[in-house]
């Protein structure tokens, strides 16, 4: 040990526990017909909304030092529930940020952290949801981007059962649908 760290082909370590070599790896074998698992604990106190329990980073060697370039983590989404996110993040030649995040509804949201659906996917964080008509879920795809005003191509399911499709673009105006197919005209 090392001022209380451990290392595996390091003597200065500078982590609790850090392993070291051309060849480094950490196997988890379960010799039982269940497979192996690692678990990321946080605790110590009741978990808290939007704080971070536990992830695993990905770093490089950039300029000599090693930086951070990918996390995918796992976020309390309300106090002291099991209620969590996991989010996705990249690097594109400056730290990482959040690109991708699976809420605790299952809605997978790209290029934002409130997916309305089950995918939800936008170039900019300014589209809102869409206006089908009264009952309308968005419980399809949601793909939308910005040029200019907001933009949106939408698919859903009303609630007797019926699917709609629209697209439709928002600005300060108002709201106009370049498409709008629903069964209730």
């Amino acid at each position: 040990p090392n001022g209380g760290n451990v290392g595996i082909g390091t003597t200065s370590p500078d982590k609790q526990l850090v392993v070291q070599g051309s060849s480094a790896e950490i196997v988890i074998n379960k010799s039982t017909t269940a497979g192996g698992e690692l678990n990321l604990r946080q605790s110590g106190s009741n978990v808290v909304a939007g704080t971070f329990i536990g992830g695993v980073d990905f770093e490089g060697q950039v300029a000599g030092t090693n930086q951070w370039v990918a996390r995918i983590s796992a976020n309390a989404e309300t106090a002291n529930t099991q209620d969590a996110s996991l989010r996705f993040f990249t690097a594109n030649g400056a730290d990482p940020t959040e690109k991708m995040r699976i809420t605790k509804a299952g809605n997978v949201g790209i290029g934002t952290a409130g997916p309305v659906g089950k995918l939800q996917v936008l170039s900019t964080a300014t589209a809102s949801v869409p206006a089908a008509g009264a009952g309308t879920a968005i419980n399809g795809l949601f793909l939308a981007g910005d040029s200019g005003g907001t933009y949106g191509l939408m698919s859903g399911v009303l609630t007797g059962g019926n699917g709609w499709i629209q697209a439709q673009q928002e600005t300060v105006s108002g709201t106009t649908y370049a498409l709008l197919l629903n069964p209730n005209g």
